[in-house]
């Protein structure tokens, strides 16, 4: 689906279009950084594909995150999987730096609180992904549990599992806009 465009202070959320395809296959096919991800090929013509086939789904959002002062693509940031009150935060890559990444995530959650109205965020991410389970720790997500090989989506991976509660979330993301306000 077709989302509506976000704000921050560093930076913003748009929606992903077919003229993005190259970039995302480019940082999607960077080994160092899409270690952890699902393999994407290196066929732009396939990404297209694919976004066009995403743009059709009910609740599922894809963003390309920019910096607000230059308009460059950082990365990518997405809900999806949306069943009735949760959804599930992934398709996160991104070249930004620690301030820009946090925003990012703080939007893709006001998204789906505030915009899509969910009560949960779940996130899955590959337990030897150390730097994002660290994060979705410090962020303030609560943990659910390991999942092990095969649990997940029938990944070979063991995935650590992370949700965010609509309940919680008004004190982590004060927190969190607290942080980057003092980067101004």
């Amino acid at each position: 689906m077709i989302g509506e465009k976000i704000s921050g202070i560093f930076v913003g959320l748009r929606p992903a279009v077919e003229s993005d395809a190259e970039f995302i296959v480019k940082i999607r096919t960077d080994e160092a950084m899409a270690r952890f991800l699902n393999k994407t090929s290196g066929d732009i013509a396939a990404q297209k594909s694919w976004m066009k086939e995403q743009e059709k789904r009910a609740g599922d959002y894809y963003f390309v995150i920019e910096e607000l002062k230059t308009g460059k693509a950082l990365g990518t940031i997405s809900i999806y999987d949306i069943d009735g009150k949760s959804g599930e935060f992934g398709r996160w890559i991104s070249l930004g730096n620690a301030l820009q990444n946090l925003e990012s995530c703080v939007l893709i959650y006001d998204y789906a609180f505030y915009k899509c109205g969910l009560e949960f965020v779940d996130s899955f991410t590959d337990v030897k992904n150390s730097g994002v389970v660290n994060f979705h720790k410090s962020f303030g997500a609560q943990f659910i549990k390991e999942l092990a090989s095969g649990e997940y989506k029938n990944n070979p991976s063991s995935f650590a599992h992370y949700r965010v509660s609509k309940e919680n979330y008004p004190k982590i993301r004060e927190s969190k806009i607290n942080l980057l306000k003092n980067f101004l």
